[in-house]
């Protein structure tokens, strides 16, 4: 076999998302306040404001770190991170992508 005859790995990405979902030991429900607070924290956030608006929307803000646009560019990729084995968090470059497989309508606004 040659590169020439490789093809490139394909992935359900729903059934991925899915899967990771499982790992978490809470209720699906709470896996984007855990993953947004996580981030505003290795954004070096000091504030994190959570809201429940008044047609039922979440909104999570935080005054942490802007992303660069390499860092930006990357949030759109599964499973890339720029962190370290051994590191508690982020290192699989998957908890910002969960909320994608809430059982429930999302949409995602990043505000910079």
């Amino acid at each position: 076999m040659t590169m020439t005859d490789l093809r490139p790995m394909q992935v359900d990405t729903y059934r991925a998302i899915q899967a990771a979902l499982k790992a978490y030991k809470v209720r699906h429900e709470k896996v984007p306040i855990i993953e947004n607070i996580d981030n505003a924290k290795e954004a070096n956030a000091t504030l994190v404001k959570i809201e429940i608006t008044h047609d039922g929307y979440l909104k999570i803000y935080n005054n942490g770190d802007l992303m660069t646009e390499q860092q930006f560019a990357d949030y759109s990729k599964f499973a890339v991170s720029d962190k370290n084995p051994g590191d508690q968090s982020g290192m699989f470059g998957e908890g910002a992508k969960l909320i994608l497989g809430a059982d429930f309508d999302v949409s995602v606004v990043t505000i910079s």
